[in-house]
């Protein structure tokens, strides 16, 4: 496949590449391409899969694209546009909500089941099984903790903690803000949805915050000039 039109648009880049040894180095014009070419966001986020890919032998290669998170196109821009345009590609995607295969052509591709033994292997480079299933977590810095009442992180350690959302609305802004290939990418498609769920969602996530916080007092000392006086005379003695 000739893929040039859409790596020349001018805020996508590849940020890096991996091709295994029987590999042929991946063309966007398709030309001497001998492997399929996986489209990933980031080398850092997925250093298992040059492991997958050399341990199982398979005739492919991968291409970084970027989260996106930057405000560049990345790989979601990529993966939408060959959606749009109807073409058959692979992309590894840590998690895709289930909609998302109604509403497109895509296929899991499954690999040998994961095993803790099997990533055990990660550091001599022996990693030849599929990813493990993850789960959605919160995480926060331990300043946000159980605080005490008078202490400035109280009220935002209570929303953390208070914070719920079900997968099923987690998907649904998912697949909301696929949108159009253009909408989603100029107009900040998915800062939309979000926006739209906190709209209509008042009763879910008003409990959510408190405001308990009472600064400190500040007080306000008067002197009198002949306090002033003497303060000033004390200072110039010492």
């Amino acid at each position: 496949q000739n893929d040039s039109s859409i790596v020349s648009n001018p805020y996508l880049t590849m940020k890096s590449n991996f091709t295994p040894p029987w590999c042929n180095p991946w063309n966007a014009t398709g030309v001497g391409n001998n492997c399929f070419d996986i489209k990933s966001a980031d080398s850092a986020l997925d250093p298992a899969l040059p492991q997958i890919i050399t341990n199982l032998k398979l005739n492919a290669t991968v291409s970084y694209w970027g989260t996106g998170l930057d405000g560049s196109p990345g790989l979601p821009y990529y993966s939408l546009t060959k959606l749009a345009r109807g073409e058959p590609f692979v992309m590894k995607s840590a998690y895709v909500p289930a909609r998302v295969f109604q509403l497109v052509a895509l296929l899991r591709v499954n690999l040998p089941p994961w095993s803790q033994a099997c990533y055990d292997t990660f550091a001599t480079g022996g990693v030849n099984c599929d990813y493990p299933i993850i789960s959605l977590r919160k995480m926060a810095s331990p300043a946000v903790l159980p605080t005490a009442n008078k202490d400035p992180y109280h009220d935002f350690g209570l929303f953390l903690r208070r914070f719920r959302i079900t997968q099923a609305e987690s998907d649904q802004m998912w697949v909301d803000s696929l949108g159009d290939i253009t909408t989603s990418i100029v107009n900040n498609q998915e800062y939309n949805v979000a926006c739209s769920w906190i709209k209509t969602n008042n009763a879910t996530w008003k409990p959510w915050v408190s405001n308990t916080y009472s600064a400190p007092t500040r007080v306000t000392w008067q002197f009198s000039n002949q306090s002033k006086a003497a303060i000033m005379t004390f200072a110039s003695i010492g």
